[in-house]
């Protein structure tokens, strides 16, 4: 039999439920923060965990690649944020050529 948990976290591929479910006690302690999104799914599903769950966060700066930006900023503004952060985000082309050369073999 499998754990129903474990097979949710499998499909979600590190979702908001899998980052909630560790209840990273950091979380609560970010007031300034910057991160580069690469990857589609994971990066802004964490994104997404830190706007719901940083109580003290008081500016977010996400950068991302152009091709990505109006996507990510559409599912990052669903988000029911906890904190009255500002929320700023920026295009990088480098961020571009990097998540291409991830994906080479």
């Amino acid at each position: 039999m499998t754990d129903p948990v474990f097979d949710l976290l499998s499909f979600q591929r590190y979702g908001f439920l899998y980052w909630k479910l560790h209840n990273l006690a950091f979380i609560n302690q970010l007031e300034n923060l910057t991160t580069e999104l690469l990857d589609e799914f994971n990066e802004v599903e964490f994104a997404r965990y830190i706007l719901e769950c940083a109580q003290k966060l008081t500016k977010f700066v996400i950068i991302c690649s152009p091709q990505n930006l109006e996507e990510v900023k559409r599912k990052l503004e669903k988000s029911k944020m906890i904190s009255k952060a500002a929320i700023v985000f920026k295009e990088d082309r480098k961020s571009e050529q990097r998540q291409l050369f991830d994906t080479i073999p």
